[in-house]
């Protein structure tokens, strides 16, 4: 979705930075800059639906999920497009000899900067009554079809460009841009009709004004906001029109380009993530908006510190002897929108949450400011004096204001918040330094080395986003089996794997082994346990002696466990049920969490050397099966030629809520230990007493090489287990860069780590 996402705006930063370079060249700074003017009014009138789409992505997100209210406000929302559409006709219209004024224009030059005008407004119009399209895309998560069409209106724009600007000047640029927005605005608008995702069902209410009055309600600070923002930005090109003329306010408006392409790619990849914040619970959210931190300001400090670094050249590449002021312009821009990204993050947060009016406070003030000490600054300094001003608003803004506003309604810590930003913003200009330094080091060539360090911060900006961002860092699993030597480890069972996958295969051809068909067949319950008193007789025995299958075998292995643990196993009295108590415990490592990973590995091990059932059956100590589990999983496998089954476990939170794990394909942190059944014929694979060192649970290692191995592996989508709450010795800690303090530590990472770490994906409580 983020790749998507990032196309999209790609796309349109592509076509905005390549029609300025084409004007450039072919009219001039002077004609670009009436141009930039233009486009900075057309931008005001567009981002006129910036509060209203954030508003339409949240409700598509809802109404696709259920919520008929919100489909409701969505249709209402037809309505306020049109209404602003119309006026961005009327402004234009209204406004079209405002520009040439500003310029002192007059006689044809003045007629065909009115003509531009309109024809831009038009665009705009067009683009303002299709904007529910791509908020409705978006919150549909739909990005690949955004991405499609905003990519086809890019090619088409570009395609038609030269010709109409070559017979029409900035006319024709202007009727471009007009033809492009139309054509695939009205394909694309056919395409989602037919697809259906144009329609929402119907809200609990038939009044009509109540749907508008709540879009309304949610979109107006949003609006405010947009408005505002507007406001301060793109105020700036006119005024350095107005006190300086044409040349510099081109200069001025290719200088802001090339950083406001960087914070579009930035705000997509990131914006890819909003409708699971708007759906997510509260903890999810936190932590999610902690990693979106970290992730937003690497990439803010390792694009715009390659755009600074690298200004003079990449200017020079794309329009041809940039002046020095869009040098200057570029660099001042490229810090503002760094101070910007923390705050989008958060700003994202709280609108998912519906708690962002003190955002619109935060930006109008910010606005009005901004505009106040551009003008002071374009007349008493120089030509960069708007841009000086956007970079201390947003500083104060932005930094200093609004994340400790936000932080209190996101109910963030402050090391949470704080921590997060600073370690990204490192990351990110360590990547971008880094990058420019190698470059120089192996070329002097200007554009040479401006590719070479672009291709280097890519790559160690992915490394740090690797290690810190995702879920499951292969960077840091690397650098762990390493310090671990893990890999012998690694290549021992990769010869393991080979020799059973020739073994089993052989077995299969043989057919000697159970047949399928056979559903009395004797299933092999194992649980090893430690120390579990009671428990392990009251919760988990007795689930298997539920068991709607009844040829069992109830193997309970202890690890050397103590007296009362063994008393109460023995005081079950079924023939069913074997105990074996192992005269001394397990080797385990000493480090409490590679403890925890492959714990209980001497019991299980041993469970398999002495058990009698065609089936085992795994189930921790203090977990529990539903009574269908094993006929469940036993008919899967046998209806569908399957050797290991699972499904899905109701899992205990910390709090004590409940929830569900366990989805196809296999993944880890998606299977639990006590919801797998699987075949005997596969006990040769033990559990390894030294996966801690290739950094993998010693289950989810076992079922890893089952896969690789070629296993038949099957999921059945029905509740067969539940996994309580872990007892155990070790409590996983986020990383040093969003710790807080070690307190619910493990809320402050993505959804993909937590499932990493979540105890439903490992078999260890009974042995820790």
């Amino acid at each position: 979705m983020a790749a998507w996402n990032a196309a999209t705006w790609m796309a349109g930063a592509v076509y905005g930075l390549l029609v300025s370079a084409v004007l450039v060249r072919s009219i001039g700074w002077e004609g670009f800059g009436i141009w930039a003017t233009i486009a900075s009014v057309r931008s005001f009138l567009v981002f006129l639906d910036g509060g209203l789409a954030i508003g339409v992505a949240r409700d598509a997100a809802l109404a696709g999920a259920g919520d008929g209210a919100a489909g409701a406000r969505l249709r209402a929302s037809y309505r306020i497009y049109a209404l602003l559409a119309l006026i961005a006709v009327l402004v234009s219209g209204l406004g079209a000899g405002l520009v040439g004024m500003l310029f002192g224009l007059s006689g044809d030059v003045l007629a065909s900067t009115s003509l531009v005008t309109r024809l831009v407004g038009l665009e705009a119009a067009i683009a303002l009554a299709a904007g529910v399209l791509p908020a409705i895309l978006r919150g549909r998560q739909r990005f690949d079809a955004l991405g499609i069409i905003t990519i086809c209106q890019t090619l088409l724009g570009l395609a038609i460009l030269p010709f109409m600007l070559e017979r029409w000047g900035l006319v024709g640029a202007a009727a471009a841009a007009l033809v492009a927005r139309l054509v695939v605005t009205s394909l694309g608008f056919l395409w989602m009709r037919r697809a259906g995702l144009l329609h929402f069902e119907e809200g609990e209410t038939k009044s009509e004004t109540l749907p508008m009055a709540g879009l309304l309600r949610f979109a107006t600070p949003l609006w405010i906001a947009a408005i505002g923002a507007q406001l301060g930005l793109m105020t700036d090109v006119p005024i350095v029109a107005g006190f300086y003329g044409e040349a510099d306010s081109g200069a001025f408006a290719v200088g802001a380009r090339l950083p406001a392409a960087g914070a579009a790619l930035l705000f997509a990849i990131l914006a890819s993530s909003f409708p699971r914040l708007v759906t997510a619970t509260a903890a999810k959210r936190r932590s999610m908006g902690s990693a979106l931190l970290c992730m937003g300001c690497i990439l803010a400090g390792a694009g715009f510190g390659y755009i600074a670094l690298h200004a003079e050249t990449l200017l020079d590449l794309i329009f041809r002897d940039a002046p020095l002021l869009a040098v200057q312009v570029l660099w001042i821009y490229s810090l503002a929108w760094c101070c910007n990204a923390p705050a989008h993050v958060l700003s994202s947060m709280a609108i998912a949450l519906g708690r962002h009016r003190v955002i619109a406070k935060v930006v109008l003030v910010e606005a009005i400011s901004n505009l106040a000490l551009s003008l002071a600054l374009a007349f008493w300094v120089s030509a960069q004096g708007p841009a000086l001003a956007t970079l201390i608003t947003l500083f104060v803004s932005n930094i200093l204001i609004l994340p400790p506003l936000l932080r209190r309604r996101l109910e963030m810590s402050w090391s949470s918040l704080i921590r997060p930003v600073a370690f990204g913003l490192f990351f990110g200009a360590v990547a971008s330094l880094s990058a420019a330094g190698f470059a120089s080091l192996v070329t002097d060539e200007s554009t040479s080395k401006a590719i070479l360090a672009l291709l280097l911060t890519l790559a160690f900006a992915g490394a740090f986003l690797d290690l810190t961002s995702r879920g499951s860092s292969s960077l840091r699993r690397i650098i762990l089996i390493t310090y671990r030597r893990g890999w012998p480890v690694l290549r021992r069972q990769a010869r393991q794997v080979a020799s059973e996958r020739t073994r089993l295969q052989a077995l299969r051809n043989s057919k000697k082994t159970t047949s399928p068909s056979d559903s009395q067949a004797l299933v092999t319950v194992r649980i090893a346990t430690y120390n579990r008193g009671p428990l392990v007789a009251e919760r988990a025995i007795a689930s298997a002696l539920r068991q709607s299958h009844e040829n069992l075998e109830i193997l309970v292995v202890g690890d050397c466990c103590d007296a009362a643990t063994a008393d109460a196993v023995l005081a079950v009295k079924d023939p069913r049920v074997r105990f074996v108590n192992l005269p001394e415990r397990g080797k385990y490592p000493e480090n409490p969490m590679h403890r925890w990973m492959v714990a209980g590995a001497a019991p299980m091990n041993h469970a398999l050397e002495i058990m009698r059932g065609d089936w085992i059956a795994p189930l921790d100590d203090d977990d529990e099966f539903s009574e269908d589990h094993v006929e469940v999983l036993l008919a899967a496998c046998q209806e569908r030629n399957l050797e290991f089954a699972y499904g899905v476990a109701e899992m205990e939170a910390d709090d004590g809520s409940w929830s569900s794990c366990g989805a196809w394909p296999l993944a880890h942190g998606h299977i639990v230990h006590g919801a797998v059944l699987y075949s005997a014929r596969l006990r040769n694979f033990l559990h390894d007493p030294d996966c801690w060192r290739v950094d993998e649970p010693g289950d989810w290692n076992l079922w890893r090489r089952f896969q690789r191995a070629g296993i038949p592996m099957g999921f059945v989508d029905k509740v067969v287990a539940r996994h309580y709450r872990e007892r155990r010795e070790v409590k996983e800690r986020a990383p040093f860069w969003l710790g807080d303090g070690g307190q619910n530590s493990n809320e402050l990472l993505l959804p993909e780590q937590q499932e990493e770490l979540r105890p439903a994906a490992t078999s260890h409580s009974s042995a820790t």
